[in-house]
């Protein structure tokens, strides 16, 4: 019910009330007054209105006094105090100019009629209108006409509301879908400014991937499979590796922490372990962990490439400025690591640093296996001072070892002595005998369920603080499900035999594990050969191989290789990513090797290298031909022939890709004996060239250099050294010469000139014949230079080609490729006149005519002395 409605029927319940009632006349009159005072303060919010609204109410009193149908005039002002009040309801809801202008109108047409109203209240008039009940009728279009204004201009203000609402849902509506489409483009703009991101790291990635020689078999993840401790067990080691990560407060906190332990201990699980933590926290930012098995693992040189490369992937700061670095110094990722630390390390370090992204926390690199790393020396000389220095603050380093000068020189402190610049050392295998042996019962006891807490103990025991020999156990019990319980036996009677010659327990296990596979009663004289040699070969090939590569090099089946390997799968398995053959743990290559731990079992290495240099001849001169890839013309590159890497894979096979680049790393390794020339001899009379032309075809030209190089070291006899030297010369003529990737241009391009010189390309006589006049040499190849030579040495060795150029800069140059070895070394005011180098190569000394003699380190191109002119 709305406000007027009430309002009547207050007027009609008090009319109901007057009749027979004698105060009639003074109820009337209180009510009057009633709604005289709801109609003027119905105009308290507008000055103009409540001086129009005040005329009403006086023109209403005087019709009150004088008309004698004092209930007609109290009902109309009943109803006109209504709509009053209805009118002034509305102002709360528009505060526009546009409702005050209506306002002012109502104003103005209550004026107009009270004026009008006033012309009539004259003597004259108003005593016609008093005395004729009849008048009543014009009173009332007084009434009806104030009424008329409050409606019209109540009908205004709610179109005008109405219009607002409207006009508000409608930017509502927009706004909601303006909304919307900011949430669609902010959410399409989040996404694409993601893959912004992902594509700029990813070409930022990308070229320091071309830049860097990282490994990519070394991160934790990737590669041989790595695994971490049991649950339960080394939580008081991680524990306390967990508090040094945390520890980035303490005035004595270290950046360093080395872990050493005896073969065995557990040092590689641990440090898995660690990765996976640091990963959950997203403190791990790389790891490298070394092994011997792997080429790109056990090389110095590769480590921290990796850690930088790794580095870049955790930090954007710090791939954008390493990616600055190598756009400054191309050759780095060539260098020692003395100037690889400074330069892929420590500078982008800094631009990190500088962002303070990490606060508090300190991101730690994992080093695994040190041991297990060729010249690692040459690494940590220059890597633990700069942690000592804490010139990388708040990145930490973690590494693992077995005990051994090259290593403990480096990182091993005095106990004694509390400083942190320190690297921490923990001594694994100096933790207390039933701490290690409780981790170890956890380990057997979560792998062997089935067996007695008797025999458990009696493994521990046999164990002893070593988790290899606990896990090489566990393999070789499970690795037949039909002879568990025979083998539990076996080893339980061996831990519990007498052990005179104190044989270590590693020794007595594997040569169980041997037993068990090549068992004397089951196998037969030949059958145990052939086990040997597959195990033989595991340990000795340069790189894990494939079962089928193993079979190709030893003439077996391959379902007799896969046989042994599965026999033997406690100390070696087959890796599911790459199908190739590794072994569990570094400690059974060591037995393997060892006459006097092996017996039986023991591989000579002189011995195995001959035979797999044989095999490797015998592979090439077998699957070696001219065109092996059926190239349909030499008018394409070789990236254009349709398929060519189906064709590459299909006729240049494993074992012949093996035996291609590994032939004289083998070579080197055994005893070079008669029947090994003899092979060497027709290999190189009758397959070298198509040697060259399968390298070709698989972009190893400079491998190639490298094999050509390694052969001449040995003693091969004049004859074939000069032929090598001589096929060097051409390879090393093909790399200059900018025909890499056109395979067919061997054979139309370059052998054509060494027909002459070479009697083993006597069988392409039907190519073109190039005659020479005179005493002639080849040009092996030209390069440009920025700017005119003045000069030029050759070093010692003939590696390397120095020239002094007339802008003062000198350059150096590999001879071999015919690339530039570095930067310029700048200095110089003044052209170059003269070049040398020291007799050990070490230094080149220039003169110019800018009146100074300057000495530089000749593979970094540093100076090392400016003397005065």
């Amino acid at each position: 019910m709305g406000k007027r409605d009430k309002l009547k029927n207050t007027v009609k319940n008090t009319l109901d009330k007057m009749f027979g009632n004698e105060e009639r006349n003074d109820i009337i009159k209180d009510s009057l007054e009633t709604f005289l005072k709801i109609l003027k303060n119905s105009s308290d919010f507008n000055p103009i209105l409540k001086s129009a609204v005040g005329g009403v109410c006086a023109s209403l009193e005087i019709l009150n006094k004088k008309t004698k149908n004092k209930e007609d005039m109290l009902q109309m002002t009943a109803d006109l105090a209504a709509k009053a009040q209805e009118l002034a309801s509305l102002k709360g809801q528009g505060n526009s100019s546009e409702v005050e202008h209506h306002f002012e109108e109502l104003a103005e047409k209550l004026k107009s009629i009270n004026t009008e109203l006033g012309e009539k209240l004259n003597y004259s008039a108003l005593h016609r209108i008093v005395q004729a009940d009849r008048d009543t009728k014009e009173i009332e279009g007084y009434f009806q006409k104030w009424q008329a204004a409050y409606d019209h201009c109540k009908t205004q203000i709610l179109f005008k509301i109405e219009r607002d609402t409207t006009k508000i849902e409608k930017d509502t509506t927009k706004i909601e879908r303006d909304t919307t489409k900011i949430e669609r483009d902010t959410t399409k703009i989040e996404k694409n400014t993601t893959k912004i991101e992902r594509d700029t790291t990813k070409i930022v990635k990308t070229l320091i991937t071309s830049k860097l020689r990282n490994s990519a078999q070394a991160p934790h993840d990737v590669g041989p499979d790595k695994t971490p401790c049991t649950d339960g067990t080394r939580v008081t080691i991680l524990n306390e590796i967990m508090d040094w990560v945390q520890d980035s407060d303490s005035p004595n906190a270290s950046l360093g922490y080395w872990m050493c332990g005896m073969a065995g201990t557990g040092k590689s699980t641990i440090a898995k372990s660690l990765c996976l933590m640091l990963e959950d926290q997203q403190l791990l930012a790389g790891s490298f962990f070394c092994s011997q098995q792997i080429p790109e693992c056990r090389e110095y040189h590769h480590i921290i490439p990796t850690i930088a490369y790794q580095l870049a992937y955790y930090s954007c700061t710090f791939g954008e400025t390493l990616e600055k670095v190598l756009e400054e110094d191309q050759s780095i990722a060539l260098k020692e690591p003395s100037d690889q630390v400074k330069k892929l390390l420590i500078q982008p370090w800094e631009a990190v640093k500088k962002t303070g992204r990490f606060g508090g926390h300190a991101p730690v690199i994992v080093i695994d296996a040190l041991d297990e790393c060729e010249n690692v020396s040459e690494v940590l000389k220059a890597i633990v001072p700069a942690i000592q220095n804490k010139q990388m603050p708040g990145l930490k380093f973690f590494f693992t070892s077995r005990p051994g000068k090259n290593v403990s020189s480096h990182l091993e402190i005095d106990s004694q002595v509390v400083n942190s610049g320190n690297v921490k050392n923990f001594h694994l295998h100096n933790v207390e005998k039933n701490l290690v042996q409780e981790d170890i019962r956890k380990f057997l006891k979560n792998k062997l369920q089935d067996v007695t807490d008797e025999q458990i103990q009696i493994l521990v025991n046999s164990s002893g603080k070593l988790f290899i020999y606990a896990a090489t156990t566990v393999k070789y019990i499970k690795g037949a499900e039909e002879w568990q319980k025979r083998r539990l036996h076996e080893v339980l009677h061996s831990a519990e035999g007498p052990n005179p010659l104190h044989i270590k327990p590693m020794d007595v296990l594997y040569s169980k594990i041997f037993e068990g596979a090549i068992s004397v009663s089951e196998c037969t004289a030949e059958e145990r050969k052939e086990s040997l040699k597959v195990a033989h070969t595991v340990v000795s090939t340069a790189t894990p191989v494939t079962c089928d590569t193993i079979s190709q090099l030893l003439g077996y089946d391959i379902e007799t290789v896969q046989a042994i390997i599965t026999s033997l799968q406690s100390v070696m398995y087959i890796n599911k990513k790459d199908n190739k053959v590794y072994t569990f743990h570094a400690s059974f290559v060591d037995y393997i090797f060892s006459a006097e731990h092996s017996k039986e079992n023991y591989c000579d290495q002189l011995v195995h290298q001959i035979l797999l240099e044989e095999a490797c001849l015998s592979i090439m001169d077998k699957k070696l031909h001219f065109n092996m890839c059926n190239l349909p013309s030499s008018f394409l590159l070789d990236k254009e022939v349709e398929g060519i890497e189906k064709r590459i894979a299909e006729n240049i096979p494993g074992e012949l890709k093996y035996s291609c680049f590994f032939w004289a790393y083998h070579l080197g390794k055994c005893t070079v004996d008669e029947a090994v020339i003899s092979m060497l001899e027709t290999f190189i009379q009758k397959k070298m060239i198509f040697w060259i032309e399968a390298m070709f075809l698989l972009d190893k030209l400079p491998l190639c250099l490298d094999i050509l190089e390694m052969a001449l070291k040995m003693q091969l006899g004049k004859e074939n050294e000069d032929i090598l030297r001589q096929i060097r010369e051409m390879v090393n003529m093909c790399a200059l010469g900018k025909i890499q990737g056109r395979t067919p241009q061997l054979y139309l391009s370059i052998v054509p000139f060494f027909m002459e010189d070479i009697p083993i390309f006597d069988r392409f006589q039907r190519l073109m014949t190039v005659k020479k006049a005179g005493k002639t040499s080849r040009q092996l190849g030209s390069w440009r230079t920025p700017s005119g030579i003045e000069c030029l040495s050759l070093s010692p060795d003939g590696s390397i080609l120095a020239t002094g150029l007339q802008n003062g800069d000198i350059m150096t140059w590999d001879t071999k490729t015919g690339v530039q070895k570095g930067d310029a070394f700048q200095g110089h005011s003044d052209r170059v006149t003269s070049v040398a180098f020291s007799p050990d190569g070490g230094k080149v000394v220039s003169g110019s005519w800018d009146s100074t003699v300057r000495v530089w380190n000749a593979r970094t191109g540093a100076p090392k002395s400016i003397p005065g002119a």
